[in-house]
């Protein structure tokens, strides 16, 4: 059985970090020293209980919401020492037991510190203008991922979505059939809210005797875009084969990228007449059957 995640439209801009990188020692420690009253960073100073909520370690700091995941702590806790310093982290240890990363300038803040080969691989494809889309064709095979070895680690999920967003088209397999889909979404692959459609959050699609849409028939599907009539589009669709006892059913992808990239090259006249009028897009239902 595979899950399927499939681009729709843009995908918003990601942030791809893994804040349990080794520090990388530099030439930075006498830029930082150890106060009684917490440290100072160059011309900056910074209280004890300032550092402590600063902490950008993934216990405090969600990786994928870039929001902290716990509440202020209150007066008490101290700076039991610097652990370690770099261009744009300060690694310490506090007197409540804890130990992490605050971040010393911008970089540190939305990154994982200094790991130019992690940034310069999957930087250019955080970009709304994503200059690393592959464009593919048919004869290119997309491998499936396993949900086991992609949610075992940071790095396998970070690999993962650099693939989708560079393909648009990731297959994840080994996905049990009674997996709760909504902790799939949110927790594990950490997609973020989930938008309500005119289908709801989760659709399962069944064959009826008299389905007024050709999704819930037994016919098969030409090559199609779902949802293009809304606003804003949904810029990730899953797509799940929970249960399948019938024959057929297959399923084909086209990178719809690379589809007008052809047009353009090939017959430049019809993408200039699609330039120039406007189409509407509605949603047309089957009526029922007598």
């Amino acid at each position: 059985m595979h899950f399927f995640a499939v681009l729709y439209t843009n995908v918003s801009r990601t942030k791809f970090r893994n804040l349990l990188t080794p520090v990388i020692k530099r030439s930075y420690a006498n830029t930082v020293r150890q106060t009684h009253v917490g440290i100072i960073d160059g011309s900056k100073e910074i209280l004890d209980i300032e550092t402590r909520n600063m902490c950008r370690c993934e216990s405090c700091y969600g990786p994928h919401s870039h929001q902290k995941l716990i509440p202020d702590i209150c007066a008490g806790v101290k700076i039991q020492e610097i652990l370690d310093v770099n261009e744009h982290y300060i690694k310490l240890s506090w007197t409540d037991g804890h130990s992490g990363l605050i971040a010393r300038d911008l970089v540190g803040a939305y990154g994982s510190g200094p790991v130019p080969s992690l940034l310069d691989k999957f930087y250019s494809l955080t970009m709304r203008d994503n200059k690393e889309l592959h464009l593919w064709n048919k004869n290119e095979n997309h491998d499936p991922f396993d949900l086991s070895s992609v949610k075992s680690s940071d790095e396998h999920l970070r690999e993962f979505w650099a693939y989708f967003m560079k393909h648009g088209l990731a297959i994840l397999s080994g996905v049990p059939a009674d997996l709760d889909l909504t902790k799939l979404h949110c927790d594990i692959l950490g997609v973020g809210p989930m938008k309500t459609s005119v289908f709801d959050n989760i659709d399962i699609v069944k064959a009826k005797d008299s389905p007024n849409n050709f999704a819930y028939s037994t016919d098969a599907l030409p090559l199609h875009s779902d949802l293009p009539y809304y606003f804003e589009p949904p810029a990730v669709q899953f797509f799940a084969c929970l249960k399948s006892n019938v024959t057929g059913g297959e399923s084909f992808w086209v990178d719809s990228f690379s589809a007008a990239h052809e047009v353009k090259t090939e017959r430049p006249d019809y993408l200039t007449y699609s330039q120039k009028f406007q189409c509407s897009t509605d949603m047309i239902r089957l009526a029922p059957a007598e």
